[in-house]
C-alpha cells in the first residue's frame, strides 16, 4: 500500500512539474511576443548583426529587457553585451555588462544600466559603432530625481528605470543620426 502511495505521488509530482514547465514556457513565448510588438525589428534597419553593430544591438535588448521589468530576460542582454563588448575590446564596458549579468535585483541593474548608458553615449558619439538613428532620451524622475539618460532605438519613450511603474515618462533630449 504503500508503495502505491508513493507511486501515486511521484505521478502527481511529474505532472505539476510539467504543467509548472508549460506555464513558464508560455510566458517565455509571451515576454517575446510583447517585445516584439513593443519594438518590431524594420526590415529596412541598416544595422547589420554582425561585429561593432552588436554593441547597440545588444544594449537595446537589455534596454527593452529592463523596460519589461524582467531581471532575467535583463541578465541574459547583458551577457551577449558583455561578449559584444569584449569583442570590441572595450573592456571596462565589458564590466559594467557582467555586473548586470550578476545581479538579478532590478534596481541594482537599473543602476549600472545608467553608467553603462553613459559609456554607450560617448561611444555613439565618439563613431566606435554604427548605427541607424539612435534618441538619447532622459527620465527626470529617476533614481529619487537625479535623473537619467538612455538611448533607443525609438522615439516613443519605453523608460527602462521605471517600466511599467512610469513606461512613458521621459522626454527625447537628442537625436543621433547615422554615422
Amino acid at each position: 500500500m504503500k508503495q502505491v502511495k508513493l507511486s501515486c505521488l511521484i505521478v502527481i509530482t511529474l505532472i505539476f512539474a510539467c504543467a509548472c514547465q508549460s506555464k513558464k514556457e508560455e510566458q517565455s513565448r509571451e515576454i517575446e511576443e510583447q517585445s516584439t510588438e513593443m519594438h518590431p525589428s524594420d526590415p529596412d534597419d541598416e544595422m547589420s548583426m554582425t561585429g561593432e553593430n552588436d554593441l547597440i544591438t545588444s544594449y537595446l535588448k537589455l534596454k527593452n529587457a529592463l523596460v519589461k521589468s524582467d531581471p532575467i530576460l535583463a541578465q541574459l542582454a547583458a551577457n551577449e553585451l558583455e561578449v559584444a563588448f569584449e569583442d570590441a575590446r572595450l573592456y571596462s564596458e565589458a564590466e559594467l555588462a557582467e555586473r548586470i549579468e550578476r545581479d538579478d535585483d532590478i534596481e541594482e541593474q537599473r543602476k549600472v544600466f545608467k553608467v553603462l548608458s553613459e559609456q554607450m553615449y560617448k561611444l555613439a558619439t565618439n563613431n566606435k559603432f554604427e548605427f541607424s538613428t539612435l534618441y538619447k532620451q532622459y527620465c527626470p524622475m529617476a533614481f529619487d530625481n537625479a535623473g537619467a539618460y538612455w538611448l533607443s532605438e525609438t522615439k516613443e519613450i519605453f523608460n527602462p528605470y521605471f517600466g511599467d511603474e512610469m513606461l512613458r515618462c521621459g522626454k527625447i533630449e537628442e537625436t543621433l543620426a547615422k554615422k
